[in-house]
């Protein structure tokens, strides 16, 4: 099947940044366009649904068969054993740990304090593990599930310092990590880089003038993660600790090198206890009563 084709199955198509297009998902009943359709150099056709329709179903609901997303059965073998030796994250955990999203603690603080509801969890790729972990899947710009990264938290939504930042998939047993937030690229949205996954769920629903991408870590930047960014108008907001203060100046220069224009932002330098942009949200709408829809105001912008 050429790609035009598959095209011509789908409602609502809409054509985006680098070849990524959108269109309502056949095998639910969508609204706005939740289906992302992109083709790969091998020829290979993606579809992701962000509201957790399998590709099966999809496919299903069109017509076609799985194998026709693929150039050729040769390609489809060399793609899948690729896949597998790479380990990536199997879909079936994707799909269960995301499943259970709304048993977790901190998905009740997201919706109670910041205002993220389950809906908006899951399009983040945001689920959970019977042994308490909430967990962030690593999703890049082909929409691959590469690891995820298991935090635990308390009841306010505080990482718990000794029980957190493990990734789901080992170094050790082929695993490799990259930036979250990465399956928002294409666009050309100026990109804000932030330390911690939180905080990029939290801001993206409220400035969507960014592409809010997590590091992971104060030290949770390399050369290879940094890749995707080439070219990119990239502002560094460092969490307000000597950790990331420290780290912000090479970051910058690492970015720097892959063609980004880079700027630091320090917006609470009289502060060395952590905090950081969505601690302030959450602090300045405490107050907001809930089942409303809201919009960042000027006040708020001020800070950005």
């Amino acid at each position: 099947m050429k790609f035009e084709e598959l095209l011509s199955n789908l409602q609502g198509v809409k054509e985006g940044q680098g070849g990524q297009f959108t269109a309502l998902c056949p095998a639910h009943k969508d609204h706005e366009p939740s289906l992302s359709v992109k083709q790969t150099q091998d020829g290979t056709m993606l579809l992701k649904c962000f509201t957790g329709c399998s590709v099966e179903a999809i496919c299903q609901s069109i017509g076609i068969q799985v194998s026709d997303l693929f150039k050729n059965k040769h390609r489809k073998e060399s793609q899948q054993h690729r896949m597998s030796s790479s380990k990536f994250v199997d879909n079936s955990l994707y799909e269960k740990c995301l499943s259970q999203q709304a048993l977790n603690p901190f998905a009740k603080f997201l919706a109670n304090d910041a205002f993220c509801s389950l809906e908006t969890q899951r399009r983040f790729h945001i689920g959970y593990l019977e042994n308490g972990f909430t967990v962030f899947f690593q999703v890049d710009q082909n929409l691959q599930i590469i690891n995820a990264k298991q935090i635990k938290y308390d009841n306010r939504g505080h990482r718990i310092k000794n029980q957190t930042g493990f990734p789901l998939i080992k170094k050790s047993e082929g695993g490799r990590q990259i930036l979250y937030g990465l399956w928002q690229l294409p666009c050309d949205r100026p990109v804000m880089l932030v330390e911690s996954e939180k905080t990029a769920v939290i801001m993206s629903q409220w400035r969507t003038d960014f592409v809010w991408i997590a590091k992971g870590s104060a030290h949770g930047l390399t050369k290879e993660k940094a890749q995707p960014l080439q070219n990119r108008d990239v502002t560094l907001l460092i969490d307000a600790d000597d950790a990331g203060r420290k780290t912000a100046v090479q970051d910058k220069s690492l970015i720097e090198s892959m063609g980004c224009r880079v700027i630091i932002k320090d917006l609470f330098p009289n502060r060395n206890d952590g905090y950081d942009i969505a601690d302030l949200w959450i602090d300045l709408h405490k107050d907001w009563p809930q089942g409303k829809d809201y919009s960042v105001g000027e006040s708020y912008e001020q800070f950005l």
